[in-house]
């Protein structure tokens, strides 16, 4: 099932009680913003899969009349739909999301920065050597990794290990 972005919902909402297609929309908004404006992409950008320009906006607020306020508004939904983005992740990293956002108000300074070192030293693609702690087995993924622990005893992570580290912060 597609979900409406915020700026999708108020898009839709103005286009429904207007009792206007997506079509009747596009004829509108072309007119306003002097180029086309098709159907399909009106409708990536009510279910987020297109981004909101400010000529979007401004397309809008010309073609509908609106006020300040209501474009306040769409403006407000616009920026609130940039941070809405939509995960289709396996269990383990359904989990590892979920323990993150249980305990993301109750980490501390420390514990955030070592997250993003972790992170960033996995985007930037830097694959770091681990040595395993004493009496593990050589396969990475059978250590019980805690990210404390890692910066304690001098043992990087990276790549999926990091996402076990952060996961281990509930534990």
């Amino acid at each position: 099932m597609n979900t409406l972005t915020p700026f999708g919902r108020l898009l839709r909402i103005l286009r429904l009680d207007r009792s206007e297609t997506l079509k009747d929309m596009t004829v509108q908004l072309s007119t306003a913003a002097n180029h086309p404006v098709s159907p399909a992409f009106l409708s990536a950008v009510e279910l987020g899969r297109k981004a909101v320009s400010n000529e979007l906006i401004q397309a809008v607020a010309t073609a509908y009349k609106l006020s300040d306020a209501v474009r306040l508004e769409l403006q407000e939904a616009a920026r609130d739909s940039a941070a809405v983005f939509k995960l289709k992740p396996s269990p383990e990293k359904r989990t590892l999301v979920t323990q993150f956002a249980r305990r993301f108000e109750e980490l501390d300074e420390k514990e955030v920065s070592e997250i993003l070192n972790v992170l960033k030293s996995s985007a930037e693609g830097e694959k770091k050597h681990v040595e395993p702690p004493d009496g593990h087995p050589k396969l990475p993924h059978l250590w019980p990794v805690k990210l404390p622990q890692a910066r304690r005893h001098n043992y990087d992570v990276s790549g999926p290990m990091a996402m076990r580290a952060a996961a281990s912060l509930s534990r």
